[in-house]
């Protein structure tokens, strides 16, 4: 079962992606390249037994999990039937195997996996393997599925398919999603309730459509898995839900959010502080005067290792194509007219999004960003990733403006 399409009310999985005509024929294209096809018969079925998505089963070494030698592309019906794709059969066959012991994984492209916590003696007689069994055994616990009533799912919310689900720090399931949404060709306006209609990682319902933000967002899921993973005692943010025993608390945090005071050059309006870009709020903006030498500073209480800056700027063009040329620099020192190019980390480009890796990590009090010649600094947040100074784990009602995030601006200012 797929937590994303499992309905409470019906006990079955939505078929949206089918009914919709979104479903490749031809195996998963997004994560799979095997050369399995569905046939219309098989894909013309309602009811239980219409089919939800693709999936991958693999068998993996009895002792060695990480030998994989073999993987089938496979579909997955709204009963939790796991089906051949060209015929509709439930018995499985991986031609060329040879009978023996085996671990069986099953793998969605943007839920997290799981594999069997024993082998299973394989041979020419069909066994039942059902990964939706909350008492079967898996790798990683009771936790590496999500469990419903007497049904277990896979978790949703790997939206990028490196089975994590991360909704904040570097490299976040969010900020594919995201990405996903203002990137769209017809999203003209680049608004962040823009509804993706498709066959995309991000649709982590499956029900057809990507929303980041306003009523049904596929964000919402992700967040909530995250906040209320058993093993994150804490309910923070920062928690990385990670399959097979991977379940570990990053010890990055936005020190800008939590720790650091900003400060700017100018200020266009009252509206614009520069505190407006470490707010946690998007919908909120820094804004400068553009008087020429323009700056913007972020001090923390400490000196900390730096491990990633990502910028945001206005979603609108005319405003992030402000952000080329942009300078950023980590310092031990508050902003000057003689700046040290040794202390600089990145130029800017001209796009909504700006993500700086620094590996390695660069120790600073300081992050600073100095403008192109005569121009504005506008920007809706400066994410700073680095342990926490205390080393401490935020909480999530500090660490993360829920509804500044998710109901980021939907207009141009």
């Amino acid at each position: 079962m797929l937590q994303g399409a499992y309905e409470t009310s019906s006990g079955f999985m939505r078929d949206d992606l089918r009914s919709k005509g979104y479903l490749p024929d031809a195996g998963d294209p997004l994560t799979y390249s095997g050369e399995e096809v569905a046939s219309e018969g098989v894909l013309a079925v309602t009811g239980e037994n219409a089919v939800v998505d693709w999936v991958t089963l693999e068998l993996h070494d009895a002792t060695d999990s990480t030998l994989l030698y073999a993987k089938r592309g496979l579909l997955l019906q709204r009963n939790g039937q796991v089906i051949v794709p060209n015929d509709g059969a439930k018995d499985i066959v991986f031609a060329g195997v040879a009978p023996g012991n085996y671990r069986v994984s099953i793998h969605h492209r943007n839920h997290l996996g799981v594999m069997s916590e024993g082998a299973l003696a394989l041979s020419a007689n069909p066994q039942l393997l059902d990964f939706s069994d909350p008492a079967l055994a898996v790798q990683g616990g009771a936790l590496s599925r999500y469990v419903s009533g007497n049904k277990a799912m896979l978790w949703a919310g790997d939206a990028d398919a490196n089975a994590r689900i991360i909704a904040n720090g570097p490299n976040t399931d969010l900020n594919t999603l995201l990405g996903y949404v203002l990137t769209e060709p017809t999203n003209t306006h680049q608004d962040t309730n823009f509804r993706l209609n498709g066959y995309f990682n991000t649709d982590l319902n499956l029900d057809g459509v990507t929303i980041y933000a306003g009523p049904g967002t596929d964000a919402n899921l992700l967040i909530g898995n995250v906040l209320m993973y058993p093993n994150n005692q804490t309910v923070s943010l920062n928690y990385v839900v990670g399959i097979p025993k991977e379940e570990i608390v990053t010890p990055l945090v936005n020190v800008a959010r939590q720790y650091g005071v900003a400060t700017q050059s100018t200020t266009l309006s009252d509206n614009d502080s520069a505190a407006q870009a470490i707010d946690g709020d998007w919908g909120t903006i820094s804004h400068t005067n553009n008087v020429g030498g323009d700056w913007w500073q972020l001090k923390l209480p400490t000196a900390v290792n730096i491990a990633s800056i990502v910028i945001y700027s206005d979603s609108h063009p005319l405003f992030y194509n402000w952000m080329a040329g942009i300078t950023v620099y980590v310092s031990d020192s508050p902003y000057s007219d003689a700046l040290s190019d040794a202390d600089k980390v990145a130029t800017l480009s001209g796009v909504f999004i700006n993500t700086i890796t620094l590996n390695p990590a660069r120790s600073g009090a300081y992050v600073i960003l100095k403008a192109n010649s005569a121009n504005y600094l506008r920007m809706a947040e400066v994410d700073v990733y680095a342990q926490a100074p205390d080393g401490g784990i935020i909480p999530v009602d500090k660490l993360f403006n829920l509804n500044g995030q998710l109901q980021r601006r939907q207009q141009l200012r």
